[in-house]
């Protein structure tokens, strides 16, 4: 997220990128935190570019571009606009019904980083 959000600074925009409780860190962190820790973070930093700007955009990619859509949708006369890539809505998976029980066997996996197919583009990850 830092090269999008370095490159609209840049180009004169007031950015705000939050770091989500968890994230960041090791891979085991996110586990101590749930997705209303990550959207309470989220909505600080959209406060906080509220009382400061004229209009604000929402950006995010996969689970932040899902936390966004939450936010456009409880807030849509606020959000001025979204740019989410590969949001995660939904999941076809049968065996995703197990997480939660899989979640106090294995506590992490590493994250997906380069899984791109484009030559000479790196996809990065923690």
């Amino acid at each position: 997220m830092r090269p999008w959000a370095e490159h609209l600074n840049a180009a004169g925009h007031t950015v705000k990128a939050p770091r989500l409780p968890g994230h960041g860190t090791t891979v085991k962190d996110p586990n101590t935190t749930r997705w209303e820790d990550w959207y309470a973070e989220l909505e600080r930093s959209f406060d906080d570019l509220l009382a400061r700007c004229d209009a604000v955009f929402a950006m995010g990619l996969s689970m932040g571009g899902t936390l966004v859509l939450r936010l456009a949708e409880l807030r849509r006369d606020q959000v001025a606009g979204l740019v989410i890539v590969n949001a995660a809505l939904l999941t076809e998976r049968k065996d995703a019904k197990l997480l939660p029980l899989l979640s106090k066997i294995v506590p992490a996996f590493p994250g997906v980083g380069n899984d791109l197919n484009k030559p000479g583009v790196t996809a990065l990850a923690a």
